[in-house]
């Protein structure tokens, strides 16, 4: 019993040590400077700040971006004109008009020589427009068959099918789409009887391919809720006829696309 109660106490204090641990922002007079365990470990010097993936911060300092670790050092300068985070170690950035890719200690990976990045991948596989063209970068060598080109932020985003013929301004064809899409998941949907027994409720979020030719393929539960309910979405998913794909220069491409499915017990049918 003592052995148990001595155990007990060392996970609350290491759990207390870890949240004292925490890089804190905090703002005075429109700058932002860093605590850790309550002691300043960058001063006032940021005039904005975006916190990113795993507790890290994207700030600003004299209109350029960098990186603020949890540890609380500034682990990338802050000299780029863009910095987004692209997965949990990597970084697309923009320099000089030019993007690449740097990593969470400030290293650049991908040198800064394309015109744009869609996404990069944690193997520093990247789809990228270099010299004018989209390609995929992949350890040196660039693949120019646009068959193989999977993008996740095209200009004009996949849309479910009915309303591409309406004389409308892209938004409002966007939500034309997008409710008939919901309406046609719900109409198609059930729920489980398993997650109606056991109470379960929730939000499923599922991701797949449009491709260029509009069909649906490859769906993957991102975070699922159980008692049947993913692979319900899975299904409905794959029944789906085929999409308006996704365009980017004016040329059909193939696109990821999320998509919620929620479940609420007495809204969808059983």
């Amino acid at each position: 019993m003592a052995n148990q109660i001595n155990i007990t106490v060392i996970l609350l204090l290491l759990a207390v040590s870890s949240q004292c641990q925490e890089l804190v922002a905090t703002e005075e007079g429109g700058r932002y400077g860093f605590f850790v365990k309550k002691k300043m470990v960058l001063d006032f010097q940021y005039d904005t700040i975006d916190q990113q993936f795993n507790g890290n911060y994207a700030v600003r300092k004299d209109g350029k971006w960098g990186l603020v670790s949890t540890d609380g050092t500034e682990s990338i300068p802050c000299k780029y004109d863009f910095l987004y985070a692209a997965t949990s170690r990597l970084y697309m950035a923009s320099h000089e008009g030019l993007m690449g890719v740097v990593d969470s200690k400030g290293s650049v990976v991908l040198d800064f020589l394309y015109d744009k990045i869609d996404h990069v991948e944690e193997d520093t596989q990247a789809l990228v427009r270099y010299q004018g063209k989209w390609c995929i970068y992949d350890h040196g060598t660039f693949d120019h068959d646009p068959e193989h080109f999977i993008f996740n932020t095209p200009e004009i985003k996949p849309m479910f099918p009915g309303c591409q013929q309406f004389t409308a301004p892209d938004a409002e064809k966007k939500d034309c789409a997008e409710t008939k899409m919901r309406q046609s998941i719900y109409q198609n949907i059930k729920y489980p009887a398993k997650a109606r027994e056991n109470g379960i409720q929730g939000q499923v979020l599922v991701r797949f391919v449009v491709t260029r030719q509009g069909e649906v393929e490859n769906p993957v539960i991102v975070s699922g809720i159980g008692g049947g309910c993913d692979e319900e979405v899975l299904r409905v998913v794959n029944e789906m006829p085929n999409w308006i794909p996704a365009t980017q220069d004016g040329i059909n491409v193939a696109a990821k696309y999320t998509m919620p499915v929620k479940f609420m017990l007495g809204n969808i049918r059983g």
